[in-house]
């Protein structure tokens, strides 16, 4: 997955601007007056429920994975999370989520987009791909950490188990019941066809032929009827499952986003912390989109991934800077 395009929207004394940046495929250096807020509210476009930076209320990001194009745009002040979805020379697929009604956040909307963003990405889930976006590479496991960390890494994982149960629950509740339906339709509709055929060959079976088919009915009707109340009742209690398991796994994310802001603020590296005891590997084909300084942009170029630097300034010399259209 590659960023293509990079529109961000702030107010200024001037009133509302809009700054669009097309990206490079290595390293794209943008200089603005936070780049803490700024990376991190790109970061929550594509990972978070709630975007974080109140400062930013609109950020919309273009990616291309193969000859997929997949735009993801979050407008905090009318509380908008839009999806555009579509290959070249076809109708897109939009999507939009309005995150003020907590309903539509839970059953589906952004789980959708999240899974989308994932699977261009390359990486399992959403939970994988968010501390993944704050990290170049990989970092070393740290065997020794505090209990407030403890806590958060048993929320988030947590978190992921109950996600991976809700996927699984959706997997089930959509897998297809239609080969069921179809033997059922085609066996009683292929024996109705060969008694009508019987019927118009040797008319003296009419009699017996019609009550054949009567009883044929009967028989395909009852099995119809047994099939749709079993399926009224498998995915009654696939929904009521979903429910709860949904519900359990947003407690525990919000959770983890409590413990999180938490250690931010004691100074510690939340999304390093999170990678480096997951047992999931970095996602490569995710770009990074970090906070940098002048120092270490050549490195950054260097680093395999395509990677959106935040900066307060640039090195004069650095052929990296994208300057807004």
């Amino acid at each position: 997955m590659r960023i293509v395009k990079l529109v961000i929207g702030t107010v200024g004394s001037a009133g509302p601007v809009a700054r669009t940046y097309a990206l490079n495929a290595d390293l794209s250096v943008i200089v603005v007056d936070d780049p803490e807020v700024y990376a991190r509210a790109v970061r929550d476009t594509l990972t978070a429920p709630r975007r974080a930076g109140a400062s930013i209320p609109f950020v919309s990001i273009e990616m291309a994975h193969d000859d997929l194009l997949l735009t993801v745009a979050d407008d905090a002040s009318s509380g908008v999370r839009m999806m555009t979805r579509g290959r070249a020379r076809a109708i897109p697929e939009i999507l939009e989520v309005h995150t003020s009604d907590p309903e539509a956040v839970i059953d589906g909307g952004l789980d959708t987009i999240f899974a989308a963003v994932a699977h261009a990405a390359g990486a399992d889930d959403i939970e994988t791909l968010a501390p993944a976006l704050a990290i170049v590479d990989a970092p070393t496991p740290d065997a020794t950490r505090r209990a407030e960390a403890s806590a958060f890494l048993e929320a988030s994982a947590r978190a992921r188990q109950l996600a991976a149960a809700v996927r699984a629950v959706d997997d089930e509740m959509t897998a297809s019941v239609v080969p069921d339906w179809l033997w059922i339709a085609t066996g009683v509709g292929g024996l109705g066809v060969f008694c009508t055929a019987l019927a118009f060959l040797y008319p003296e079976l009419r009699v017996v032929l019609v009550m054949t088919l009567v009883a044929l009915s009967v028989v395909g009707f009852s099995l119809y009827g047994w099939r749709a109340l079993h399926e009224m009742k498998t995915r009654g209690r696939l929904q009521e499952e979903r429910a709860a398991l949904r519900q359990r796994r947003e407690a525990a994310r919000e959770e983890a986003r409590t413990l999180a802001e938490r250690l931010r603020a004691e100074g510690e590296d939340v999304d390093r912390l999170l990678l480096a005891n997951q047992d999931a590997p970095l996602p490569r084909a995710a770009p990074a989109i970090v906070v940098g300084d002048g120092a270490d942009l050549d490195a950054l170029a260097s680093a395999g991934r395509q990677i959106i630097a935040f900066v307060t300034s640039s090195a004069p010399a650095t052929p990296h800077v994208v300057d807004p259209e």
